[in-house]
């Protein structure tokens, strides 16, 4: 074949992807050829990106985001731990059969997270009103070992009264499993001591023992939301 005839055939097929183009993306430009050159290469690069992205999003949801699914809406769970939370500090406490639960984990030596949540507990408290009494707060240690009932107990009570702790270490161990929440040791890296890495949800339970909703703790309108999350409960609002 002569080159002026591989020549016109190339010419002929150049025209044909640029009049393919065309009908794609309308009248006929100069950048068409160019255009579907790049469309390509950014499919090739979209598939590493992605796959990329679902591996960072898959991290991210289990050390972090997984806390909100350790359980979900509408479970039941058992709470006859309830019956071992440790004694009150401050006067007598009414029993937890019959009334709403807020549990949420932590420890004493927490920076952060742990007195933020028990203040936005307080919080939750004062907003109810003469209906905080339907409600039984529960703070469960996440180091039994070094935050006994005597440290424990005054720590809580120091956030508001009301709030109940658990400190046993057999039973810390059963409500962990419970709540399938997470209590690992993080040793300083300057050594001498160690922190908590913990479950930060905060979880509203019905009297029934149903999961009324599960919250993140890093949230600024905790309150609102636990406070919204009971009042949305037909059986506390028919009161």
């Amino acid at each position: 074949m002569a080159n002026w005839e591989i020549g016109r055939l190339a010419s002929r097929s150049q025209l044909a992807i640029l009049s393919l183009a065309a009908r794609r993306r309308g009248p006929f430009c100069p950048g068409a050829l160019l255009h579907i050159r790049r469309a390509r290469w950014w499919w090739f690069l979209g598939v590493p990106v992605g796959i990329a992205v679902g591996a960072v999003a898959a991290v991210f949801l289990r050390t972090s985001g997984d806390d909100a699914l350790t359980l979900h809406r509408s479970e039941t769970i058992d709470a006859s731990f309830t019956a071992a939370m440790d004694a009150p500090t401050q006067g007598t406490a009414a029993p937890a059969d019959g009334r709403y639960l807020l549990v949420a984990f932590g420890y004493t030596s927490c920076p952060d997270i742990c007195p933020t949540t028990l203040m936005a507990v307080h919080r939750v408290l004062e907003t109810l009103g003469q209906d905080a009494a339907r409600v039984v707060p529960v703070f469960v240690t996440v180091d039994p070992d070094r935050d006994t009932h005597e440290k424990l107990g005054p720590y809580v009570a120091g956030f508001d009264p009301r709030i109940r702790s658990i400190s046993d270490p057999v039973v810390v161990a059963t409500v962990l499993r419970t709540f399938r929440a997470r209590a690992e040791k993080r040793p300083f890296p300057s050594g001498g001591g160690y922190g908590m890495d913990h479950t930060a949800v905060l979880y509203v339970i019905g009297p029934d023992r149903r999961v009324l909703a599960a919250l993140p703790e890093v949230n600024s309108r905790l309150v609102e939301e636990v406070v919204g999350s009971l009042r949305a409960d037909p059986g506390f609002a028919s009161r």
